[in-house]
């Protein structure tokens, strides 16, 4: 808060969403599931406790990649690439030398 004369003025609230591109990979089958969210935490822990439709009962699952993103756009187009590239040797690639973090 700022005090202007007798005035107490709100600190001006800049909360910046961020988005995420995220790789799991199940520890029993060693698939890989690509998905987007805007709440990392939560997602993953929904995955884990089987509220995924296609990651239920295929766990457990580890995140072994993910990129931030400003804009749900750029995300959403990203994971659209990911998703398209079904190639397991690339995907493998990218979590060890891609751009993102790698979280395993």
């Amino acid at each position: 808060c700022a005090i202007v004369g007798f005035f107490v003025l709100p600190t001006p609230k800049f909360s910046m969403m961020l988005y995420y591109v995220y790789i799991l990979q199940s520890e029993s089958s060693g698939a890989f599931y690509k998905g987007f969210t805007s709440d990392l935490e939560r997602r993953v822990l929904e995955h884990q406790n089987n509220e995924g439709r296609w990651t239920a009962g295929k766990g457990p699952w580890e995140l072994v990649y993910y990129e931030q993103f400003d804009r749900e756009s750029d995300a959403r187009k990203r994971e659209i690439q990911l998703k398209k590239a079904r190639n397991a040797k690339y995907i493998r690639w990218l979590i060890e030398n891609g751009p993102g973090t790698k979280a395993g």
